[in-house]
């Protein structure tokens, strides 16, 4: 008599990975807020990875006898304080913050991943590590990184890791939760009892089955991390203000916030239409994903 290891969780089955694509596509049909959100995060992206070509200025050119200048035909968003054009430097500023959002998901995933999969496979490293997580959530996560990026230093390198560092408790708590009810699932317990390699059942059976809560958990942090990051840049406490981002045009702006309004208004329109399409997706991405909304889809 063989024993066979049965197949795993349907949520990692390639013929039901291969349902959700169709199931997210009919939702983002049947909801126009929801493909509006995709086509504006769509175009942001497009656009500032594009930026030197649809910029048309150095966005650190000053042209002191064109400071403050509103919009119009010849700046499209009007000019800044020194006279650089506000269009170019909030093309380019995207690409700086869409780029520290998006490298703050990458450490805070891969951290927060490997630290929930090690807490809720193991019981022994769980009391620990769940102590770990729930001290560092207790923390305002914008207090959280001012503080690590007063001891980093203000860069935005060190920016994208204090950020990667702060979220990774939000990914570490919802991986966990999800690896406790996995370890339990007969297919986990089959490939025991087989003697699979702990490394492979963690590999092939238990982060396939997290794949659905880490994205949209991705997205959410995503959005916070644009945030965080204009947030930090504001306090001017982020990334320096020569280089452009959304945080640093906005801090450069304030001064003016009453004379030249437009130098605030376009990088702060920016960040809410990329964040609140951020949202919108995540939303939908967990109606998708999850089993239990499945069928609202």
């Amino acid at each position: 008599m063989t024993l066979s290891l049965p197949a795993s969780d349907p949520a990692s089955d390639p013929g039901a990975a291969r349902t959700r694509v169709p199931g997210f596509l009919s939702l983002l049909w049947r909801r126009k807020l929801l493909l509006a959100a995709v086509v504006m995060l769509g175009m942001i992206v497009l656009t500032a990875l594009a930026a030197p070509l649809v910029a048309g200025f150095d966005p650190n050119a000053m042209r002191i006898s064109q400071r403050l200048r509103p919009p119009g035909l010849d700046h499209l968003f009007g000019t800044d304080e020194f006279g650089r054009d506000l269009f170019a430097r909030v093309v380019h500023g995207g690409r700086v913050s869409l780029a520290a959002g998006g490298l703050t998901v990458l450490i805070a995933c891969i951290g927060g991943v490997a630290l929930g999969m090690l807490a809720g496979f193991f019981p022994r490293l769980d009391g620990t590590v769940a102590k770990v997580i729930d001290a560092m959530m207790a923390f305002p996560d914008i207090l959280l990184a001012i503080a690590l990026v007063a001891v980093l230093g203000p860069s935005l390198a060190n920016v994208v890791v204090a950020l990667g560092i702060v979220y990774i408790p939000r990914v570490a708590r919802v991986v966990r939760a999800s690896t406790l009810v996995i370890r339990e699932l007969p297919f986990v317990e089959a490939a025991r009892a087989l003697g699979v390699p702990t490394h492979r059942i963690l590999r092939y059976h238990v982060l396939r089955n997290l794949t659905s809560p880490i994205i949209v958990q991705a997205t959410f942090i995503f959005a916070y991390a644009i945030l965080a990051e204009a947030g930090l840049s504001f306090l001017g406490v982020g990334v320096s203000p020569a280089t452009p981002t959304w945080g640093t045009i906005i801090n450069g702006g304030q001064q003016y916030a009453r004379q030249a309004q437009w130098i605030m208004l376009f990088p702060g329109v920016a960040i809410v239409l990329s964040v609140f399409s951020l949202q919108i997706i995540g939303d939908a991405l967990r109606d998708a994903l999850d089993p239990k909304l499945r069928k609202d889809v």
